[in-house]
Protein backbone atom coordinates (compact mmCIF):
# COMPACT_ATOMS: atom_id res chain seq x y z
CA UNK A 1 0.00 0.00 0.00
CA UNK A 2 1.28 3.34 -0.74
CA UNK A 3 0.41 7.06 -0.42
CA UNK A 4 0.84 9.77 -2.94
CA UNK A 5 3.00 12.07 -1.58
CA UNK A 6 2.24 15.88 -1.96
CA UNK A 7 5.00 16.23 -4.76
CA UNK A 8 2.58 13.81 -6.36
CA UNK A 9 4.99 10.78 -5.97
CA UNK A 10 4.91 7.37 -4.62
CA UNK A 11 8.54 5.23 -3.64
CA UNK A 12 8.57 1.65 -4.61
CA UNK A 13 11.34 -0.41 -3.83
CA UNK A 14 13.66 -1.52 -6.76
CA UNK A 15 12.19 1.26 -8.68
CA UNK A 16 12.28 4.33 -6.39
CA UNK A 17 10.01 7.43 -6.77
CA UNK A 18 7.67 6.95 -9.34
CA UNK A 19 5.48 10.41 -10.40
CA UNK A 20 1.80 9.71 -10.16
CA UNK A 21 -0.15 12.84 -9.90
CA UNK A 22 -2.69 13.30 -12.49
CA UNK A 23 -2.49 9.16 -13.72
CA UNK A 24 -5.89 7.02 -13.64
CA UNK A 25 -5.19 3.87 -11.79
CA UNK A 26 -4.88 1.86 -14.91
CA UNK A 27 -2.35 4.14 -16.39
CA UNK A 28 -0.25 3.98 -13.10
CA UNK A 29 -0.65 0.13 -13.04
CA UNK A 30 0.99 0.27 -16.97
CA UNK A 31 4.04 2.43 -15.38
CA UNK A 32 4.38 0.44 -12.55
CA UNK A 33 5.00 -2.89 -14.93
CA UNK A 34 7.03 -1.11 -17.24
CA UNK A 35 9.41 -0.25 -14.23
CA UNK A 36 9.05 -3.49 -12.79
CA UNK A 37 9.56 -5.68 -16.10
CA UNK A 38 13.39 -4.65 -15.58
CA UNK A 39 13.39 -6.95 -12.73
CA UNK A 40 10.54 -9.53 -12.96
CA UNK A 41 8.93 -11.48 -16.12
CA UNK A 42 5.43 -10.37 -16.94
CA UNK A 43 4.72 -8.49 -13.50
CA UNK A 44 1.08 -8.41 -11.37
CA UNK A 45 0.60 -5.04 -10.05
CA UNK A 46 -2.86 -3.89 -8.63
CA UNK A 47 -3.47 -0.17 -8.22
CA UNK A 48 -6.94 0.82 -6.62
CA UNK A 49 -7.56 4.17 -4.64
CA UNK A 50 -8.28 4.00 -1.09
CA UNK A 51 -9.16 7.26 -0.04
CA UNK A 52 -9.41 10.53 -1.83
CA UNK A 53 -7.58 12.94 0.46
CA UNK A 54 -5.97 15.52 -1.67
CA UNK A 55 -9.47 17.00 -2.64
CA UNK A 56 -12.26 18.59 -0.32
CA UNK A 57 -15.18 19.63 0.61
CA UNK A 58 -16.31 22.14 3.45
CA UNK A 59 -19.20 22.04 6.16
CA UNK A 60 -19.38 24.96 8.39
CA UNK A 61 -22.19 26.42 10.57
CA UNK A 62 -24.74 24.76 12.89
CA UNK A 63 -23.17 21.23 12.68
CA UNK A 64 -21.48 18.87 15.60
CA UNK A 65 -18.63 18.26 12.91
CA UNK A 66 -17.40 20.98 11.22
CA UNK A 67 -14.25 21.07 8.65
CA UNK A 68 -12.98 20.07 5.88
CA UNK A 69 -14.46 16.58 4.30
CA UNK A 70 -12.70 14.39 1.59
CA UNK A 71 -14.85 14.36 -1.63
CA UNK A 72 -15.26 11.10 -2.93
CA UNK A 73 -17.40 12.49 -6.19
CA UNK A 74 -20.28 10.46 -4.57
CA UNK A 75 -21.17 12.83 -1.61
CA UNK A 76 -24.53 14.73 -2.02
CA UNK A 77 -25.98 16.92 0.20
CA UNK A 78 -27.57 14.61 2.78
CA UNK A 79 -24.22 12.41 2.92
CA UNK A 80 -22.39 15.49 4.18
CA UNK A 81 -24.88 16.90 6.41
CA UNK A 82 -25.46 13.36 8.06
CA UNK A 83 -21.34 13.06 8.71
CA UNK A 84 -21.81 17.18 9.82
CA UNK A 85 -24.71 16.62 11.93
CA UNK A 86 -27.03 19.49 12.22
CA UNK A 87 -27.26 20.85 15.85
CA UNK A 88 -31.07 21.73 17.21
CA UNK A 89 -30.32 25.54 16.49
CA UNK A 90 -29.39 24.79 12.64
CA UNK A 91 -32.03 26.56 10.17
CA UNK A 92 -32.52 23.38 7.89
CA UNK A 93 -35.23 25.03 5.68
CA UNK A 94 -32.18 27.48 4.77
CA UNK A 95 -28.85 25.00 3.55
CA UNK A 96 -26.30 27.07 1.38
CA UNK A 97 -24.33 25.52 -0.71
CA UNK A 98 -21.95 27.93 -2.06
CA UNK A 99 -19.97 26.81 -4.96
CA UNK A 100 -16.86 28.40 -5.97
CA UNK A 101 -16.21 29.80 -9.58
CA UNK A 102 -12.60 29.54 -11.34
CA UNK A 103 -13.16 33.19 -11.50
CA UNK A 104 -12.57 35.02 -8.20
CA UNK A 105 -15.26 37.43 -8.67
CA UNK A 106 -18.21 34.96 -8.82
CA UNK A 107 -19.65 32.43 -6.87
CA UNK A 108 -23.05 30.19 -6.83
CA UNK A 109 -25.20 30.09 -4.22
CA UNK A 110 -27.58 27.18 -3.90
CA UNK A 111 -30.05 27.31 -1.19
CA UNK A 112 -31.28 24.02 -0.16
CA UNK A 113 -34.19 23.09 2.43
CA UNK A 114 -33.25 20.09 4.14
CA UNK A 115 -36.06 20.18 6.36
CA UNK A 116 -38.62 19.54 3.69
CA UNK A 117 -36.46 16.75 2.45
CA UNK A 118 -36.56 14.74 5.80
CA UNK A 119 -40.31 15.42 6.33
CA UNK A 120 -41.59 14.48 2.93
CA UNK A 121 -38.55 12.16 2.06
CA UNK A 122 -38.57 14.10 -1.51
CA UNK A 123 -34.98 14.14 -2.52
CA UNK A 124 -34.88 16.03 -5.56
CA UNK A 125 -33.11 18.91 -4.04
CA UNK A 126 -29.96 15.96 -2.49
CA UNK A 127 -27.63 16.52 -5.75
CA UNK A 128 -24.50 15.22 -6.06
CA UNK A 129 -21.64 17.90 -4.47
CA UNK A 130 -18.25 19.34 -6.35
CA UNK A 131 -14.71 19.73 -5.16
CA UNK A 132 -14.64 22.79 -3.35
CA UNK A 133 -18.35 23.14 -2.26
CA UNK A 134 -18.91 24.71 1.01
CA UNK A 135 -22.08 23.71 2.88
CA UNK A 136 -23.38 26.29 5.50
CA UNK A 137 -25.98 25.33 8.06
CA UNK A 138 -26.82 28.61 9.23
CA UNK A 139 -28.79 29.25 12.75
CA UNK A 140 -32.49 29.48 12.70
CA UNK A 141 -33.57 33.56 13.93
CA UNK A 142 -33.85 32.32 17.26
CA UNK A 143 -30.82 30.67 17.58
CA UNK A 144 -29.14 33.94 15.83
CA UNK A 145 -31.02 36.72 18.08
CA UNK A 146 -29.49 34.06 21.06
CA UNK A 147 -26.27 33.90 19.96
CA UNK A 148 -26.23 37.48 19.35
CA UNK A 149 -26.82 38.06 23.25
CA UNK A 150 -25.11 35.15 24.62
CA UNK A 151 -22.29 37.22 23.00
CA UNK A 152 -23.21 40.48 24.30
CA UNK A 153 -23.23 39.34 28.07
CA UNK A 154 -20.53 36.76 27.73
CA UNK A 155 -18.11 39.09 29.31
CA UNK A 156 -20.23 39.88 32.25
CA UNK A 157 -21.42 36.73 32.97
CA UNK A 158 -18.38 35.52 35.03
CA UNK A 159 -18.03 38.72 36.77
CA UNK A 160 -21.96 38.23 37.61
CA UNK A 161 -20.67 34.80 38.67
CA UNK A 162 -18.42 36.02 41.05
CA UNK A 163 -20.17 38.13 42.85
CA UNK A 164 -22.73 35.97 43.75
CA UNK A 165 -20.38 33.02 45.06
CA UNK A 166 -19.78 33.37 48.78
CA UNK A 167 -16.32 33.93 50.10
CA UNK A 168 -14.14 31.01 50.98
Amino acid sequence: QQVVAPDGKITLRLVGEVKVAGMTPREVTVRVKELLATYYNDPEVSVRVASHESKKIFVFGEVTNPGAQPFTGRDSVLDVLADGQMTRYAWGAQVKIIRPDPSASERHEIVVDVDRMMQTGETRGNFLLQEGDIVYVPPTPLAWLGLRIHDVLFPFQSAAQAYSMPAA
